[in-house]
């Protein structure tokens, strides 16, 4: 997507995997626009090989609580009428879904990619290919959602296809919601990559005039070191 919307509608393609016998009841997109939408951005858990800690596996705890505190403001703020919208990379997305699932809010996943190519890039921990924690719950989440609410893009000839992905997920969020709201998981360092954290944060704030919530990582990733056991 090159800076406009045209492309969005024929990216999108609704994708179905076999019902999960394990699943609950579907959560499906409002039929009503929301009073909210609530954007998630955030980076992935530190791959192994990954030189300076950012998201160390022992910083999830404190960080699904600080989601948790901000979806729970997101309800009160909008009485409960709101829709969360995210990718589903392992670290901050999959706990943005797994939160709002556990609080009874609906989600929509957008990936920019089919899964088997996404899971290989932005949700597999290791360089294997037997299934880890975060691809377990990647699925869990996926098989939870209605079909509507799970859309995977067509992005072969974007450039930057997570970029592109960014750009429909807030689309959609102004399509279901009042009020946009972008909820980011982030160091605050400038762009390092096309499509990352910075890059959604940086276009959000340059194109909406919502309201934008900076969870800081690096005051996450301080006081995980700072209590034994974390």
């Amino acid at each position: 997507m090159q800076g406009n919307d045209m492309s969005a509608t024929h990216m999108f393609r609704s994708v179905q995997r076999p019902p999960d016998p394990q699943s609950r009841d579907e959560y499906i997109i409002p039929e009503i626009k929301s009073r909210l939408a609530l954007l998630f951005t955030g980076h992935m858990t530190d791959a192994p090989e990954r030189a300076s800690p950012r998201f160390p596996p022992q910083m999830e705890a404190i960080a699904a609580h600080t989601i948790r505190v901000q979806i729970r403001n997101a309800i009160i703020t909008s009485n409960s009428s709101l829709i969360g919208i995210a990718s589903g990379a392992r670290g901050g997305d999959i706990l943005f879904h797994e939160i709002c699932q556990s609080e009874g809010i609906a989600t929509v996943m957008v990936l920019p990619f089919d899964t088997d190519a996404f899971l290989a890039q932005s949700v597999r921990s290791t360089k294997g290919t037997q299934p880890d924690c975060w691809e377990t719950r990647f699925w869990r989440i996926w098989h939870r959602l209605g079909s509507d609410n799970r859309i995977i893009l067509d992005t072969k000839d974007e450039n930057d296809p997570f970029g592109a992905c960014n750009n429909v997920m807030l689309t959609m969020a102004q399509t279901h919601g009042q009020t946009v709201e972008l909820l980011a998981l982030w160091d605050g360092e400038g762009i390092a990559k096309l499509g990352g954290t910075a890059a959604f944060v940086e276009h959000f704030r340059a194109t909406t005039d919502g309201p934008f919530t900076h969870i800081d990582s690096k005051a996450l990733l301080h006081q995980c070191a700072s209590v034994p056991g974390l």
